[in-house]
């Protein structure tokens, strides 16, 4: 082989794997954009749920902080839990009494 044959061949495998660098970039950074727009979206669902709760509980939330909204988000889950197990308890004890 001629050696301007090798070299058109060397930068076209080059151009090649620059263009393919490129492509998997580009499919990255549209995954990054569409997560991120995701993780907002769910944030401001939660940011919403939290402003609703706390308005029913005459809380103030225009002036807290993010930590301190997951920290009351934590108590929400916890009551919610122990009211589910609340009612499942419930369940068992009617079936139970059903039997008898």
């Amino acid at each position: 082989m001629d050696v301007e044959t090798l070299r058109y061949l060397f930068s076209a495998i080059a151009q090649s794997a620059a263009a393919f660098v490129a492509l998997v970039a580009v499919f990255a950074v549209f995954r990054l954009q569409a997560a991120h727009s995701e993780i907002n979206e769910k944030y401001k669902e939660l940011e919403q749920f939290l402003y609703d709760y706390f308005d029913k509980t005459e809380k103030n939330t225009k002036y807290m902080s993010k930590k301190s909204m997951k920290n009351e988000l934590k108590e929400c889950i916890k009551i919610e839990k122990y009211k589910e197990e609340g009612k499942k308890r419930q369940d068992e004890i009617n079936t139970a009494e059903k039997k008898y």
